[in-house]
């Protein structure tokens, strides 16, 4: 016997996330770049998942989310694809 269970909110939460914000093909892991996410009117936006490096206290700290924008916002690197 089989049971299908719910995902958690956490797993639902990041799920969403990162279906929004994350793209593989930009600079960052998908939590940097959810940590970037500038949709502030989200209902998810204080709830959002952020690298470990981010909370404080068991809050997200700016400062350090103000460190990842400025990496993930950086110079884009060359690509290494042949034309």
């Amino acid at each position: 016997m089989t049971t299908n269970r719910r995902p958690s909110f956490r797993n639902a939460i990041n799920a969403k996330c990162k279906d929004c914000v994350y793209d593989k093909v930009e600079r960052g892991t998908w939590r940097e770049q959810v940590a970037d996410c500038g949709a502030h009117t989200c209902p998810l936006y204080s709830v959002r998942p952020v690298p470990r490096s981010c909370m404080s206290g068991g809050v997200i700290d700016p400062s350090a989310v103000a460190e990842i924008s400025a990496k993930l916002s950086g110079p884009k690197q060359p690509s290494r694809h042949a034309d």
